[in-house]
């Protein structure tokens, strides 16, 4: 029986897989993956992958540092050998990573406890990790700082090579050992340093040949002078190298003695790094963890075969278990039916080795205690089997190994024989398949196998969609329905003869009518579901561009609430305000009373006067105001308006027509209004009139309006009162330019004369005087 991953070209995904980790340890153990039968083993698995990928994506965790694979290095400190410099740096490296690993995960939250609890039982000394990082410089070199020892026979060892160098410079500068060298430097030969003499000059040089060339013309002479210094040298490095095997030694016993924690922490960070590198490989395909059942249910949801690149890979519904525990899939060639066959063995063996699977939210996996697979041609020409006879080898061992518990996969059941028999060899497989509770997936073109699956009710239809116009496959699966082969319409597609094909056409016998009915079904279904899909768009706009309308409807009447309640405490306000101003006038009216002269009865008239304004005021805001439409043509500068959004009363201070906007002077404030916006009010009042029909009631002035008052003395009400009804005449005339004399003083007649102006409707603009105009003593106003 052939192997199913194998088949299924698992080994492939645990390749990928393998790339996402950073040690040699931990893709090994990757690529050594295999799925487990067991639910609560792979639970456990998928919530360690699960948590890492947690760390990778959401709280951005960089995963853990490289380590070396230090098992063979424990192995040979344990058989008393000495370590050598780049192997103490290899467990340098591990301790490292032990410690970045366990200091950073404990900092996470707890939805994330299971790879905390191995982070946090990783074994860590620094103290020997700082040792070998301070005292070993590289694979091939010690610190001076190793010891004390070596540092003393280093700067004597340095120290007798300048005396030796110096002295062997000595020779190469002077004229009378120069002409006999070959060239003007000195080299080393077996560890000594000598002179390189040309072969002539031999008795020139007295010395010990260490060396020649291969020419023979360069001799290569230790002269006798230096002799002993060299012999110093080569007893000083014999010194240096013992002194380093000692510390080697000596970093080779504290690693045994730790031998056993070094061991755990590999193991432990290797674990780590087998679980982030499945979290990485699961957010490269956008994995996730579907719900899991133990080999009752599958249901994916838009599942990608994960060895299909995205850009080409369709996603596909499929399902099995429930009410049906086999699959019968059919369809044209090259549609799809062996690929959405592998998905499911796949994304099966991945999610049993832990791994998050390619597939969307709702989708359902089991876990199976096998996989068992039949998919392909798998001919054997050294053991004389036909494809047919290799087929019915593996069908004889899965039906006589598979349990209840099992997933079976077979693609084109029955093949590679005459149809009539092989048809009758599926519907055999397929009853004794459905007498267990075994999950199987079968993909077939025999019509009469998609009869008897239609016919049994044991046995669930799914066809490979197709294009009725075109007749290209979409990959794409229906539940449900079978699917046709288009052997003739492919046929006819791809230029073979029209004699041919009516000829075919016209042996059709009653299965295969049966394939042009479901080909015709297959139109009838695929033009539905385009409709189908053309109003579910429609759908989905028209409830987008509801839900904005609500969300807007929202917004306005929460912007409309804030704006009334605004205007509700501005009302309160300005109401108190007034109380306060009218309380104050007439406390000041009985202390005025009080005295009895003529000139105070004149103070109290003016501050008579002066209540009675704020109760005409008062008797304004407090108005029954009905409204009724107001026509653009009625929307000018200094009409009165109600504005509807805030139930308030204003002036029009400036229009857009173009925009149909108008600028309101209302409650105190400024505000921008549509025209919609707007009515006119209706006036019923209670019990006062207004001051504006008290003046339409004096009769009209006949004499001139004079362009200039005086105020100068006046308080800042007083001279209000006095400017009111001469600005109102001056508009009611037409005048363009008046001027307000009131004095420099403090500036305080001024400022409160130019507030008022502000928020006069007949105001167009005023500014403080020029030269010669009396400057900051007068105001020049514009009217509208």
């Amino acid at each position: 029986m052939n192997d199913p991953l194998v088949t299924l070209e698992f080994n492939k995904i645990l390749s990928q897989a393998a790339e996402n980790a950073i040690s040699t340890k931990g893709r090994q153990q990757i690529l050594s993956l295999r799925p487990s039968g067991e639910l609560s083993e792979v639970k456990n698995r998928l919530q360690f992958t699960e948590q890492a990928e947690k760390l990778l994506s959401v709280y951005r965790y960089g995963g853990i540092e490289y380590f070396a694979d230090t098992d063979e290095i424990i192995e040979k400190v344990r058989a008393g050998a000495t370590l050598s410099m780049k192997e103490l740096i290899d467990v340098s490296t591990l301790l490292r990573s032990a410690r970045l690993a366990k200091s950073t995960l404990e900092a996470f939250p707890e939805d994330v406890d299971k790879i905390k609890d191995i982070a946090l039982r990783i074994f860590a000394d620094k103290s020997l990790e700082d040792d070998i990082r301070r005292d070993i410089i590289s694979e091939n070199e010690m610190s001076d700082a190793a010891s004390d020892t070596l540092r003393d026979i280093r700067v004597r060892l340095r120290s007798m090579k300048n005396k030796l160098t110096d002295k062997l410079s000595s020779y190469t500068r002077s004229n009378e050992f120069s002409e006999y060298l070959r060239d003007n430097f000195y080299t080393v030969r077996g560890g000594r340093y000598v002179l390189p003499v040309k072969s002539e000059c031999r008795k020139n040089v007295q010395g010990l040949l260490h060396d020649q060339s291969a020419t023979g013309s360069t001799l290569y002479i230790e002269p006798f002078e230096i002799v002993s210094m060299n012999n110093d040298i080569v007893k000083l490095e014999g010194d240096e190298q013992r002194e380093i095997e000692r510390i080697l030694g000596v970093f080779s016993e504290r690693v045994l003695s730790q031998s056993d924690n070094i061991t755990d922490a590999s193991e432990r960070l290797t674990i780590l790094d087998v679980y982030f590198g499945l979290g990485r490989y699961g957010e490269n395909i956008d994995g996730i963890v579907p719900e899991i059942n133990f080999a009752e249910r599958v249901k994916l949801v838009g599942a990608r075969h994960p060895l299909i690149p995205r850009e080409r890979v369709v996603p596909i519904d499929i399902e099995v278990g429930g009410d049906y525990n086999i699959l019968l899939i059919s369809g044209p060639n090259t549609g799809g039916k062996t690929a959405s066959l592998k998905t499911v063995g796949l994304l099966s063996c991945m999610l049993s080795c832990g791994m998050l699977i390619p597939c969307k939210k709702g989708s359902i996996m089991a876990v199976f205690d096998r996989i068992f697979c039949d998919i392909g041609d798998d001919q054997n020409i050294s053991q004389n089997l036909s494809t047919f006879s290799s087929h019915i080898k593996n069908l004889a061992e899965i039906t006589s190994s598979f349990t209840n518990e099992s997933l079976i996969l077979l693609d084109e059941i029955g093949s590679s024989t005459s149809p009539d028999e092989g048809a009758a060899l599926g519907i055999g497989v397929m009853e004794y398949i459905a007498e267990t509770k075994a999950k199987a997936i079968i993909t077939t073109h025999y019509p009469r196998l998609k009869e008897h699956a239609m016919a049994s009710g044991k046995i669930m239809n799914a066809g490979m969609q197709f294009d009725p116009d075109t007749l290209a496959p979409t990959y794409k699966l229906l539940m449900g329905y079978p699917g046709v082969s288009n052997a003739l319409e492919t046929a006819k597609a791809l230029g073979l003869s029209p004699a041919i094909i009516k000829t075919a056409e016209d042996s059709l016998n009653r299965e295969e009518n049966y394939e042009s009915l479901l080909a015709e079904a297959f139109s009838i279904r695929s033009r539905a579901e385009a409709e189908l899909e053309a109003a579910e768009s429609m759908k989905k706009d028209a409830e987008e561009r509801l839900s904005k309308i609500a969300g807007d409807e929202k917004k306005v009447k929460e912007a409309l609430d804030r704006i009334n309640t605004n205007a509700k405490a501005e009302t309160k306000r300005l109401v108190n305000k007034a109380v306060e101003k009218a309380n104050d006038l007439v406390e000041q009216i009985k202390q005025e009373l009080k005295e009895a002269d003529e000139q105070a009865i004149l103070k109290a008239k003016k501050d008579l006067k002066r209540l009675e304004n704020l109760a005409y005021e008062d008797g304004e805001s407090m108005t029954s105001v009905l409204t009724e439409n107001i026509t653009e043509s009625e929307i000018i500068p200094g009409a009165k308006v109600i504005v509807n959004s805030l139930g308030a009363e204003g002036y029009v201070a400036k229009i857009k027509p173009d925009k149909k906007e108008a600028e309101i002077n209302c409650l105190g404030k400024s505000v921008k209004v549509k025209y919609s916006d707007l009515s006119k009010p209706v006036e019923i009042t209670a019990v006062k009139k207004s001051r504006t029909e008290i003046k339409q009631a004096q009769p009209a002035q006949s004499a001139p309006i004079n362009k200039e008052i005086n105020v100068i003395g006046e308080t800042v009400l007083d001279a209000i009162d006095a400017i009111e009804p001469w600005l109102d005449n001056a508009a009611r005339v037409k005048l363009n330019e008046l001027r307000i004399v009131h004095g420099k003083g403090t500036g305080a007649l001024g400022k409160g004369i130019q507030s008022y102006l502000r928020s006069h409707p007949a105001v167009k603009s005023f500014r403080y005087g020029r030269h010669g105009e009396g400057d900051m003593g007068v105001t020049i106003v514009e009217l509208k």
